[in-house]
């Protein structure tokens, strides 16, 4: 044998080698990409809890008040129309008079152009004015940084088009698909308030609670992870109001559960930003968890055989049954802000 002839691998054993690096990658990716969504759901949790600081410091200086927008013109309103015209401006109008997004903008006073666009104000007021004129949003300086508004995790988001009015200029019939209602959207991290508009928040917020709320015996949740659909007003966590409608308008479509991967259970679908699990919460009481049980049933269930009705001004006007499937939940649970109160839930609103 020619001592200076060099040795090198056989076919078979450089497919051997493949074979066991192809194995070992086939093991090792998953374990990383378990490894990375739970970083990012530690970053989700860690937002919600700033979140929650920050709310709190606001209630310090606002006489126990969480964040409350200045949506009313009238003298005295009274807190039941305060609190339920909260949507009017969506979650980004507490962080953000100017929401420029993705649009373009020409500067203080004008109107950011396109139709990916939000902003605050009206001939009434002027463009970047709440509604009183005030021209600060309610939680700048109650925060370090707008990154906390998104959630790594959420990987679309809807901008939803809602009628025009003296409120909220933002919306335009270009802000549609075909269908006029919506447009998807990929959520980008907001480093400025002009960055932060209705699909780069990947959060709702419960409004109209106080911190210091007797009547409640459980603290109740304020800001967590949204849902991919329209989660203003009652209709958070695909419901309206508390049932779910097995073939409920989501998002601009006819849909199922199973065509989201709904699960009735937490409240959340396969589309949201720690899938169908539940979602994250800041509480009233300074803790943050994972909710795994959907908010809408186990916090805001109402147990009594009846509850009043209300006009806008929170006059009583009637009263209806309760299902009773609604009622044993919330007896079961007993987290429900309507244990104490029957009627206290008629006095929040869901917001994103």
């Amino acid at each position: 044998m020619d001592p200076h002839r060099r040795s090198a691998f056989t076919l078979i054993e450089l497919l051997v080698v493949i074979a066991i690096i192809a194995l070992l990658i086939g093991i090792l990716l998953p374990a990383l990409g378990k490894a990375r969504q739970s970083a990012q759901d530690l970053k989700c949790s860690a937002n919600a809890r700033s979140m929650g600081t920050s709310m709190e410091l606001y209630s310090q200086d606002n006489r126990d008040w969480y964040p409350i927008m200045p949506v009313e013109t009238q003298p005295n309103p009274s807190r039941y129309r305060l609190v339920g015209n909260q949507n009017k401006l969506g979650v980004a109008g507490m962080f953000s008079l100017y929401q420029v997004g993705q649009a373009e903008w020409a500067g203080a006073g004008s109107t950011p152009s396109a139709d990916l666009r939000g902003y605050i104000g009206g001939p009434a007021q002027g463009i970047g004015n709440y509604p009183d004129r005030s021209s600060t949003p309610i939680m700048e300086g109650y925060m370090d940084a707008y990154e906390i508004l998104h959630c790594p995790r959420d990987k679309a988001d809807s901008h939803w088009r809602f009628p025009t009015n003296w409120w909220d200029a933002r919306y335009t019939s270009q802000t549609s698909d075909s269908d006029g209602r919506f447009r998807e959207m990929v959520p980008e991290t907001p480093s400025s308030s002009l960055d932060v508009v209705q699909y780069n928040i990947s959060y709702l917020y419960f409004a109209g609670f106080k911190s210091s709320e007797p009547g409640i015996l459980t603290a109740p949740p304020l800001w967590g992870d949204e849902t991919y659909g329209n989660d203003m007003v009652t209709n958070a966590f695909y419901g309206y109001g508390y049932n779910w409608v097995e073939d409920s308008y989501v998002d601009g479509w006819e849909s199922t559960a199973a065509d989201i991967g709904f699960n009735k259970e937490t409240g959340y679908s396969d589309l949201d930003n720690h899938g169908a699990n539940g979602g994250y919460f800041a509480f009233a009481d300074g803790h943050v968890e994972l909710v795994d049980k959907n908010p809408q049933q186990t916090f805001f269930a109402r147990v009594s055989e009846y509850v009043n009705t209300y006009d806008e001004n929170g006059r009583v006007t009637g009263r209806i049954q309760v299902p009773e499937e609604e009622r044993e939940i919330g007896k079961k649970e007993g987290k429900s802000i309507n244990i104490t109160n029957p009627n206290r839930s008629s006095f929040m609103q869901t917001i994103e």
